[in-house]
C-alpha cells in the first residue's frame, strides 16, 4: 500500500528541482569582462570606468558584481564615483651653480651651468638683471658630458619695455630631459639705448620752419646679469570634484497636451546614474516651468510614474540682457523611462529637439598585484551582495594612494551561464515560495492518507 504513495514522487521531484538549483552556493554571472591593467611590480590599487552596458545589466546597488582573478578566486572591489583632483601649481625657485662663461663677438656670450647633487631637474631658468630697457634672444642647451650640447628648446626672448609700458619676461621654459648641464647663449649682447637725447637745430625765418635737423646720442652698454636661478613647477592637490560625464537619451519623443496646455517629453536610458537633463531648443525669450517623473514599478508589481524633481528653464535674449538656464537638477538616479512635463499656459509650445543627460562618473577600484589575470563578471537576477576583505583596498583609497588606470574588455557572455533563459523563471522568490508551499502541502497529504491507509488494514483490537 505505501507503494501508491510512490506515484507522486515524480512530481514532487519536478516541484524541488527549482528548490535544488536556487540553493546554490555560487551564484552564477551572465556577463564577463577581461581586465586590462599596464605591467605592475607591486601589489597597486587600480581603478576602471563603468559603461552604460554595466549600468544595464545590473541590479540597484550591484550587489550582482564579482571581480575574480584566473584561479577563480574572488577579488575585493569597490565601486565608486570617479573623481577629478583639483591642484596648484607651485614655483621653486634655486640658484644655478655657474661652471664657466665666455664672450665672443659672433655668438654671444655663453654661460655654462651645472645641477647641484640632488638638485631635481628643473623646468626653466630665470635671469636676473637690473638693467631696464632690453630685448635679447636667448637659446638654452643641455648636454650629459659637457661636449655634446642638444637644444632644449626654441630660442626664447626676454625683454623690458618699462619705458613703454609695464612689461617684462625674464623667464625662459624649457625641457632637458635627464641632463644636468646647461649652456645659455645670450645674443646681442650689447644693446642699443635710446637716451631721448635729441637735438633739434633750427633754421626759422619769421614765423616759418625752414629746416630741421634730428640727432639721436646712442648709448652703447653691456647686458649685465647678475646671477641665474633655475626653477621647478610642482602640482599640488588641493582636493577632489565629481567627474561627471554624458549619458545617452534613447527614444526621444514629444507629445502636445492640448487640454492641459503642455508638452511631454519621454526618453529611455540604460539606468546610467542621471543627474542633469538639459533640454535642446532653439527658442528664445521664454520662461517655463517643469516636472521630471521616472517610471517604475509599485508594491503590486505595476508601472507608475514618481515625481522626482521640478524645475525651470529659460533663455532671455534681449539687448544687454543674455541669459540661459536650460537644465535641469535631479537627485541621483538609475531608472529606465523618465517623463518631462512643461507647462506651457497660453504660450505657444516650444520647439524642443532632444535632450543631454549627464551624471557622476563611476569606477570599480580595486587590488592589483604582479601576473594576476582579472576579469569581471556581473548580472544575475538573484545573486546577494559579496562579503569580501577589503580593509586593505579601503585603507589605500582613504589614505589618497594614486589608482592605476585599468580598463575593461568588451563585454562576453559567460559560457558557465544557464543556456535556458526559462529557467529564471524559477529564481523569482514568489515561485520558490508557492513551490514550498505546495510540496509541504503534498507531503503533508500524503502522509496522512498512509497514515489512513496503515490504520485501515490494521486488524481490530480485542
Amino acid at each position: 500500500m505505501s507503494f501508491r504513495f510512490l506515484r507522486w514522487s515524480p512530481l514532487l521531484f519536478m516541484l524541488m528541482a527549482p528548490l535544488l538549483t536556487s540553493a546554490q552556493d555560487v551564484p552564477v554571472f551572465h556577463w564577463v569582462r577581461d581586465v586590462r591593467i599596464s605591467s605592475l611590480s607591486a601589489t597597486t590599487p587600480c581603478a576602471a570606468p563603468l559603461d552604460s552596458h554595466f549600468f544595464q545589466q545590473t541590479r540597484p546597488g550591484w550587489p550582482d558584481m564579482r571581480m575574480a582573478n584566473d584561479k577563480g578566486e574572488a577579488v575585493a572591489s569597490v565601486v565608486r564615483t570617479a573623481k577629478v583632483v583639483r591642484t596648484r601649481t607651485v614655483r621653486t625657485y634655486w640658484s644655478a651653480e655657474q661652471r664657466a662663461a665666455t664672450v665672443d663677438e659672433a655668438t654671444g656670450l655663453q654661460v655654462e651651468l651645472n645641477l647641484r647633487d640632488k638638485e631635481d631637474i628643473p623646468g626653466g631658468l630665470r635671469i636676473i638683471t637690473p638693467l631696464k630697457d632690453f630685448r635679447h634672444r636667448v637659446q638654452v642647451e643641455s648636454s650629459a658630458d659637457g661636449t655634446t650640447w642638444t637644444s632644449v628648446g626654441p630660442p626664447s626672448v626676454i625683454f623690458d619695455y618699462s619705458r613703454h609700458v609695464d612689461a617684462r619676461n625674464d623667464l625662459i621654459e624649457f625641457n632637458a630631459d635627464n641632463h644636468r648641464l646647461f649652456r645659455i647663449t645670450i645674443a646681442d649682447l650689447t644693446s642699443e639705448q635710446d637716451l631721448q637725447l635729441l637735438e633739434l637745430q633750427r633754421r626759422l625765418r619769421g614765423i616759418d620752419e625752414t629746416d630741421r635737423t634730428e640727432r639721436t646720442l646712442i648709448a652703447r652698454r653691456p647686458f649685465r646679469i647678475d646671477r641665474i636661478d633655475f626653477y621647478r613647477d610642482v602640482s599640488l592637490p588641493e582636493g577632489s570634484d565629481l567627474q561627471m560625464t554624458p549619458y545617452p537619451a534613447n527614444h526621444f519623443a514629444t507629445s502636445p497636451n492640448d487640454s492641459k496646455h503642455q508638452t511631454i517629453l519621454t526618453f529611455t536610458t540604460q539606468n546610467e546614474p542621471i543627474t542633469e537633463i538639459r533640454i535642446l531648443t532653439d527658442a528664445e525669450n521664454f520662461s517655463r516651468t517643469a516636472k521630471i517623473e521616472a517610471e517604475i514599478n509599485n508594491v503590486n508589481d505595476r508601472s507608475e510614474w514618481q515625481l522626482v524633481s521640478t524645475g525651470t528653464i529659460s533663455r532671455f535674449a534681449v539687448g544687454t540682457i543674455q541669459n540661459e538656464e536650460l537644465a535641469l537638477k535631479i537627485v541621483e538616479r538609475q531608472q529606465s523611462r523618465y517623463r518631462i512635463t512643461i507647462e506651457n499656459r497660453d504660450s505657444p509650445p516650444l520647439s524642443i529637439s532632444g535632450v543631454e543627460l549627464s551624471g557622476p562618473a563611476y569606477e570599480l577600484a580595486f587590488l592589483a598585484s604582479p601576473g594576476q589575470n582579472l576579469r569581471l563578471e556581473y548580472g544575475s537576477p538573484n545573486a546577494p551582495a559579496g562579503k569580501y576583505d577589503s580593509a586593505a583596498l579601503k585603507a589605500a583609497l582613504k589614505n589618497g594612494i594614486a589608482t592605476l588606470p585599468a580598463t575593461l574588455d568588451g563585454p562576453r557572455i559567460n559560457s558557465n551561464a544557464p543556456k535556458n533563459p526559462r529557467w529564471a523563471f524559477w529564481n523569482d522568490t514568489r515561485v520558490l515560495v508557492v513551490s514550498i508551499i505546495v510540496v509541504a502541502s503534498l507531503l503533508g497529504w500524503g502522509l496522512v492518507r498512509a497514515g489512513k491507509r496503515i490504520d485501515a488494514a490494521s486488524p481490530p483490537q480485542n
